[in-house]
């Protein structure tokens, strides 16, 4: 029972991480290095977080703002107003990867890449140019030199500006449009057994509802290996059914769906909902208990 809640642990981590995503990312253009990050790196931070503490803990609650933050202002051009806002991010996202045990070296590899995406990689350093005072006989070389230096001021400002529409472009071509998420976790994703089970109609309810805890079925599927097992929990937001055989071994899992489905089917039918069963193999233990040893 405990392994089986633990995967379920895990699967709807994973479930909960890629709709949480999904909703913020699939239908938009974001660069492709975001997408990669969010995909890759950033889903585990969501993952670990939601194991850690579920989703009313300050860790997931945190990773989803940073989540959207991010594809906001990737959205974006850079301006000079939100460069702040943009280096407050990469730090928090930076010490949110420190939360996963991620490589130092691979950690600030991929922060320098989503910093470059996000459009503040840092410029190289400028040196500063020394100021000398000019003799006022050399006022008119003075005016002269001002005039070549505007010229040329002028034309590296043309230069610098199509370099700008170069880079434009060639962000613009990096960016791609998000169709689906495909994050790589452990777990399985079980959004559509969740589903399944809150839609089941009122028939297959009243089936399901008869079964209690320790009630004994059969399961028919092969008519040359019929199994006998008793429920012996439901686990987890996919309602999965636990049966067990007379030692205890587990012998078979249902999701709650489908369990209904094969309950109708007749591939598992009902033998016993009053725990005779156990009443029996109980007695008979306390007898076989009160018997005398022989000498």
């Amino acid at each position: 029972m405990e392994q089986i809640a633990a995967q379920e642990k895990v699967n709807w981590a994973r479930t909960r991480v890629e709709e949480e995503i999904t909703r913020r990312i699939v239908g938009k253009k974001l660069s492709e290095a975001v997408v990669d990050f969010i995909q890759h790196s950033w889903c585990i931070v969501m993952h670990m977080a939601h194991l850690r503490s579920g989703e009313a803990g300050n860790d997931w609650l945190v990773a989803i703002k940073l989540l959207e933050n991010l594809v906001h202002l990737a959205r974006r051009s850079p301006t000079e107003p939100d460069t702040k806002y943009r280096h407050e991010l990469l730090a928090h996202i930076d010490a949110r990867l420190g939360h996963i045990s991620t490589d130092v070296a691979q950690r600030a590899l991929q922060v320098k890449q989503l910093s470059q995406a996000l459009g503040v990689a840092e410029a190289p350093a400028v040196q500063s140019a020394v100021v000398t005072e000019i003799a006022p006989s050399f006022s008119k070389n003075r005016a002269s030199k001002n005039r070549a230096s505007k010229k040329k001021s002028e034309q590296l400002s043309e230069v610098d500006t199509s370099k700008l529409g170069e880079q434009q472009m060639v962000e613009e071509i990096k960016r791609i449009l998000v169709s689906a998420v495909k994050a790589e976790l452990p777990g399985k994703n079980i959004s559509q057994a969740v589903r399944d089970a809150e839609t089941l109609d009122s028939s297959a309810q009243r089936i399901l509802m008869a079964l209690q805890k320790g009630c004994w079925i059969e399961l028919g599927s092969d008519i040359k290996a019929h199994k006998r097992g008793k429920l012996v929990g439901i686990v987890g937001p996919s309602w999965k059914y636990v049966f067990v055989d007379n030692k205890g071994k587990l012998i078979a899992e249902r999701d709650r769906a489908r369990l209904a489905l094969d309950l109708m089917d007749g591939k598992v039918t009902v033998l016993d909902n009053s725990h005779l069963f156990d009443k029996a193999i109980k007695q008979a233990i306390t007898q076989i208990k009160g018997l005398p040893v022989a000498s």
